[in-house]
């Protein structure tokens, strides 16, 4: 060491502040150093860089020549990896020989690892970064192999030779490649001004890279204010005499480190889990080109979204400090829950984060540790002052928050780095279906008396409460939907991640004999999956939130649970299925009226009833009756009392086989006398009872199934859902089970929600169809006898048992078949994975429902919780229209703002806007429109502009030049680079330089998108085109959507639940008339305003004219 610091001095470089210590291969202070004092001043001469290469008499031709075919693949590290092999084979004619002589012969990054430690990265991102930067490696080989036929090419074989015969040929071995490559990722420095202004480089800087990491220091670097001074390193940190030196590498996470410098850190604050948040389109390839893949718009627009609101699909998790004492770290998870719920929440809502552009400013604070990115682990270029001295370019690297400085030192000789250019890590995308937002607030103490009118939910503390985000704001099947597909994303990664807990890596790396490689890969995974877990146990927390925010939302009079606390079912009478050793615990099996009508009716469509609050459908669900935690057994079924099969169809024509004889008694029973539905089943003959003293192993399928239909009968919570029922009504038009039917069918006239209903009744006829001549054998009718009622009970049966399997089966474990057992049917299936899990015992061979969050005892646990928030669409369609007039009497009842289209910007009509079958331009316009992300599906709400829809609305009435004139082409272009790129990172594993490319194009896509709109709507005649065709389409859809039929319907209507039904439907559709009114109006007084001020300036400028004219006679 001594030797390299003479050297050093001899050259030029400014080292009288510091002193070496050969010890520890570092340098020490020579007196006190102040705060922003240059300890090491180096000139550019010795800054061993890349523009050398293209510099040197005898390589430089073949470096331009390489760099020329190469392009972009090869940056300057790659060249500064071939510059410094030739140094070193240069020998002592090189003037860094004594600076490469000092560099150490090996390194200790995972390159030089063995296989037995690279495999201990199993499962991780270094693992696939590792391979990376192998990849690196070999492309090095390549290019350093063809300098070398580029030199004998240019007859330069003086550098090929110098290149064969040192040391034996090392310059062509494999691992002066990886030596090279270890050495420049190390320690090489990002420079912004080297050898002039705005010239960025990477440099090898003899003397400047002795010093080890401490993030608790605040270290810079500049070259001058010109970039031509030598280079400066500067402490702002005071050292006193005698005491180490340190550099500051950035807030680099141990993966990092690991893999650029070779050591880690013990407990990194800076260490973070990275997600990829994929959205899940229909792109598919063009059938000419493969390469070339049609974007999905719905996956286009919600891209743009998140670009806009701040937000991206890559996250990188980070611990927490504990907020008290003996309680676990957390794991901010706001900014992926909302990038998430952009993905999946209704289009109403999204359309409603399009209008909202302050919200982006409110999603984007300045603090990048909130927003999981990882940019914050980059030095910083800035314009700085040094003393009175103005100093652009200034590389600053701040101490890490909360890391106090300290006499850190790294054993490893090859812990001595600088700050290399960042490199990044990331997984192939996951769909979710497919920034931050402030942390949810506190909520206010609950009152002391409980609110009559509110469920008895409505006290527990929920901490979630709508905080405005993405994910506050969307509805909670949205909530439960993405929770879901988080927690099996985070909970596939963790589990691929090689070895067991992370205790036991951290005691495995303990051991004696453990090298200092394991040691790294051990402490590294073990830390990974303390993030990965601190973040299941996070989105635990935010289920249990959302479950008891929905639950606080539900009123009294719909609540199962009496205003006294008590429930309103017996729950000390014994159930059928204990006799098979079902056990139940904290939760109970109760009947639920889920349907309620909240508001009297008149008494003469009333059936006899003591309470005005009269159910119209109950079905079965469950209730807490104790404190559940995470993980809690909730209920064990014995093998014996489990239905499990691969061919869910064999097992819906046996359950149809059961119910033929009662399913048109429970059809028309259901249509005519929902009274009767508010005790508990009977079971039918033949079934389990409670005081049956059978044997439960000997228990058979078929008496399993029986006590099943028994129990999942209309009484028990399964009822045909609406398609089932228009289906019924359309083989059975004139039969009074299917009056209900042909009302709805007769209400749907003209919904949105109509077409989907309609396919979705189709569909469920044709596998009617196939099924029934398989019922018709099983059952051995003959075919005489298959005539009238006999089918009628047949085609009941089918489509009651088909509704069954979709309503109260559950998958198995591996995904595949399905599983009925008791009790299993009442929980619903949004929430299994969120609130509760399914899981066999391999040791009693026992199916186990386990607790998946934590809940407060009296809360539902049952399919009417999810309609909570929900859009009216998707309630018609997964719930029937009894749970939407259910909804909607609730809301105007009690006040509680249950449904979002009653908020002011909720309600949605959704509006296609396509260019004309016969436009010459379609497919262009048609590619324009999803290029712009102004898409051809438009969800209007009561508040919602109009800008976009007008704008969607001129591209359509463009011409060729005026496309060409408002640069469409450049825009489309621009678009497909962004699709491109987007799409590789998708694929592939992005670094932090490609994730920065893509943020970029991004973000110049989102200019241009936003230019064009203005353009596209700058020119008056081309706005009030576009409004008038807006308000012919409106007017179109207003008069496609009233029928004077529906009106009537409920003067004809004799049932409570018969009208409520229909009535809840003609309520739906009067809010959707109101929003096309709006619309309309708002269409034509715009156009009205602006035809009158063209108007008043016409006369103004006829007046101006005229005064002139006056003037100049005068």
């Amino acid at each position: 060491m001594e030797e390299l610091f003479t050297w050093a001095q001899a050259q030029g470089v400014g080292c009288s502040l510091v002193a070496p210590d050969a010890c520890n291969r570092t340098l020490l202070a020579a007196r006190a150093i102040l705060p922003g004092e240059a300890f090491v001043t180096i000139p550019q001469r010795l800054l061993l860089n890349a523009d050398l290469c293209h510099q040197d008499p005898v390589y430089g031709h073949a470096f331009s020549q390489l760099k020329k075919e190469a392009g972009a693949d090869i940056d300057s590290r790659h060249l500064l990896c071939l510059l410094l092999i030739i140094e070193r084979a240069k020998g002592a004619a090189s003037l860094w020989h004594p600076y490469i002589q000092y560099l150490p012969e090996t390194y200790d990054d995972p390159l030089w690892w063995g296989e037995e430690e690279v495999a201990l990265l199993g499962g991780t991102c270094l693992e696939i970064a590792v391979k990376q930067h192998h990849k690196i490696t070999a492309k090095l080989t390549c290019w350093r192999d063809h300098l070398v036929q580029l030199l004998r090419t240019a007859e330069k074989e003086e550098g090929a030779k110098v290149l064969q015969e040192a040391a034996g040929g090392w310059a062509l071995s494999d691992k002066a490649i990886l030596w090279a490559k270890s050495t420049v990722w190390s320690r090489a420095f990002n420079i912004p001004y080297l050898g002039g202004i705005d010239k960025p480089g990477v440099a090898l800087l003899p003397m400047g890279d002795l010093l080890n990491h401490d993030p608790g220091r605040h270290v810079a670097w500049h070259t001058g204010p010109t970039g031509l001074d030598a280079f400066h390193f500067i402490t702002h940190t005071p050292v006193e005499q005698g005491c180490t030196l340190y550099s500051n590498y950035g807030n680099k996470s141990n993966e990092e480190l690991i893999l650029g410098y070779g050591f880690a850190l013990p407990h990194n604050e800076a260490d973070f889990f990275h997600v990829m948040v994929g959205l899940a389109g229909t792109s598919k390839p063009e059938p000419e080109n493969s390469s070339d893949a049609v974007p999905d718009e719905r996956v286009v627009q919600r891209r743009a979204l998140l670009q806009r609101l701040g937000l991206s699909t890559s996250h990188y998790l980070k611990l927490q400090e504990p907020q008290g004492p003996g309680q676990a770290a957390q794991v901010a998870l706001q900014p992926l829950l909302n990038t998430a719920a952009i993905c999946l929440m209704p289009d109403q809502l999204a359309y409603h984060w399009w209008q909202a552009p302050a919200a982006a400013k409110q999603l984007s604070p300045d603090n990048s540790l909130a927003t999981g990115a990882r940019h914050a682990t980059q030095a910083n270029a800035v314009d700085s002052h040094i003393g009175s001295q103005a100093v652009p370019g200034l590389v600053e690297v701040k101490a890490s928050a909360g890391v106090a400085h300290a006499e850190r030192r790294v054993d490893s000789v090859t812990a001595k780095r600088g700050v290399p250019l960042p490199v990044g890590f990331s997984e192939t995308a996951t769909a979710v279906s497919a920034g931050t937002a402030p942390l949810a607030q506190e909520p206010a103490a609950a009152a002391s008396a409980p609110q009559p009118s509110r469920s008895p939910a409505a006290g527990v503390s929920v901490r979630n409460s709508t905080d405005g985000s993405p994910f506050g704001c969307s509805p909670l099947h949205v909530q439960i939907q993405l929770l879901k597909s988080l927690r099996r994303l985070l909970t596939a990664k963790l589990d691929a991640i090689a070895g067991d807990s992370a205790e036991e890596d951290q005691l495995l790396a303990k051991q004696p004999g453990c090298n200092q490689a394991a040691v790294m890969a051990l402490e590294y995974r073990a830390g990974q999956k303390e993030i990965a877990s601190a973040a299941l146990t996070s989105l635990v927390q935010k289920s249990s939130d959302a479950v008891c925010l929905a639950a606080a939302r539900l009123p009294a009079q719909s609540s199962w649970v009496s205003a006294e606390g008590q429930f309103s079912t017996a729950e000390q009478e014994p159930s059928w299925w204990s006799k098979l050793g079902v056990q139940c615990n904290k939760l109970q099996e109760s009947i639920l009226p889920l349907h309620a009508l909240a508001s009297p009716c008149p008494a003469d469509s009333l059936p006899t009833t003591k309470t005005a609050n009269m159910s119209v459908a109950c079905q079965h669900g469950l209730v807490t009756t104790a404190t559940i935690r995470s993980g809690d057994l909730l209920i064990s079924i014995p093998q014996h009392a489990v239905v499990t099969t691969d061919q869910p169809q064999q097992v819906t024509l046996q359950l149809a086989s059961m119910a033929y004889d009662q399913a048109l008694h429970w059809h028309t029973t259901l249509s005519s006398n929902p009274q009767q539905h508010a005790s508990l089943p009977q079971p039918a003959e033949g079934t389990i009872k409670a005081d049956d003293h059978q044997e439960a192993q000997s228990v058979s399928q078929e008496q399993l199934l029986g006590s099943l239909v028994g129990q999942w009968g209309p009484s028990g919570g399964v009822t045909l859902c609406l398609s089932a029922r228009l289906v019924l009504a359309q083989l059975w038009p004139h039969h009074k089970t299917s009056q209900l039917a042909a009302d709805l069918s007769e209400a749907l006239g003209g919904l949105p929600v109509e077409q989907e209903v309609m396919t979705e009744a189709q569909q469920l006829l044709q596998q009617l169809q196939s099924l029934l001549p398989q019922l018709q054998s099983q059952m051995d009718i003959q075919e005489s006898a298959w005539q009238g009622e006999t089918v009628l009970k047949a085609h009941v049966a089918l489509l009651w048992a088909i509704s069954c399997m979709a309503q109260c089966s559950q998958r198995n474990s591996e995904g595949k078949g399905a599983l009925l057992a008791p009790l299993i049917n009442c929980l619903p299936q949004e929430l299994v994975g969120v609130v509760a899990d399914l899981m066999w015992d391999k040791d009693t061979g026992s199916l186990h429902v386990l607790a998946a969050c934590n809940l407060p005892a009296r809360i539902p646990l049952t399919s009417g919780l999810t309609a909570v928030g929900a859009d009216p669409e998707h309630l018609i369609m997964t719930r029937g229209p009894e749970m939407l007039a259910w909804a909607q009497q609730i809301t105007q009842g009690q006040g509680h703002a249950l449904l979002p289209w009653q908020a002011p910007d909720a309600a949605s009509f959704q509006l296609c806007i396509e260019p004309a079958e016969e436009d010459e331009l379609r497919d262009s316009k048609m590619e324009l429109l999803v290029a712009s992300a102004l898409g051809t599906t438009h969800a209007l709400t009561a508040t919602s502009s109009q800008e976009r829809l007008l704008a969607a609305l001129a591209v359509c009435g463009c011409d060729a030049a005026q496309l060409e004139q408002l640069g469409a082409a450049d825009l489309i272009t621009a678009f497909c680079q962004s699709n491109s790129t987007a799409r590789q990172d998708s694929d592939s594993v992005a670094s932090a330089v490609q994730q920065d490319l893509l943020d970029k194009t991004e973000q110049q896509l989102q200019h241009q998108q936003d230019a064009f709109v203005t353009e596209l709507l700058r020119p008056q005649s081309a706005l009030q085109v576009a409004q008038q065709t807006l308000a012919s389409l409106l007017e179109a859809e207003r008069m496609q959507l009233v029928s004077d039929d529906t009106s009537a319907l409920s003067n004809c209507l004799a049932h409570i639940s018969h009208r409520s039904c229909v009535q809840s439907l003609q309520q739906y559709q009067q809010e959707l008339v109101h929003i096309l009114d709006h619309h309309l109006c708002q269409a034509r007084v715009e156009g009205k305003h602006r035809k009158r001020k063209k108007s008043h300036f016409s006369r103004r400028d006829k007046h101006q004219h005229m005064q002139k004219r006056m003037q100049d006679i005068a």
